[in-house]
């Protein structure tokens, strides 16, 4: 079954509500300043509320190439687990479109980020601190 929400078409699954999306969908569907636009336009009042990752079950099968897909927490601390396959696209179960929507519209991409950097930093950090002991010990 076919859905179009803002000119885009996605593929639904009548039975589950679940929606497929090309890798290009996907891009386009969370692109922030799409996202940023939607939430000003609606003027909701929704926030962004992270619930504990579910057990996500078994594996299923990309519907263009039929090998299991990779599940991964979107955006790693957003708490929406998609299914992925690295060739062809995304699978999200019912809801998660609105979900991955409000984490990024509540600035979880900023998050996100800053937290990756904040790792980075503590990487670094480890790493001078590994060669500035080697260093040490070759003066030795």
């Amino acid at each position: 079954m076919i859905h179009v929400v803002d000119n885009e078409e996605y593929d639904l699954c009548p039975s589950c509500g679940g929606m497929w999306l090309d890798r290009d969908e996907f891009q386009r569907a969370t692109r922030e300043s799409d996202v940023y636009q939607k939430v000003g336009e609606e003027n909701t009042k929704n926030v962004y509320i992270q619930g504990p990752i579910k057990d996500p079950g078994g594996y299923i099968p990309c519907v263009r190439c039929g090998e299991l897909m990779n599940r991964k927490n979107f955006s790693r601390i957003s708490g929406v687990v998609i299914d992925e396959c690295s060739s062809h696209g995304v699978w999200l179960d019912a809801g998660e479109i609105e979900k991955i929507r409000l984490f990024i519209a509540d600035g979880g991409l900023e998050k996100a980020q800053d937290r990756e950097i904040e790792k980075t930093k503590t990487e670094l950090r480890e790493l001078a601190t590994r060669v500035e002991q080697t260093a040490f010990t070759h003066k030795l």
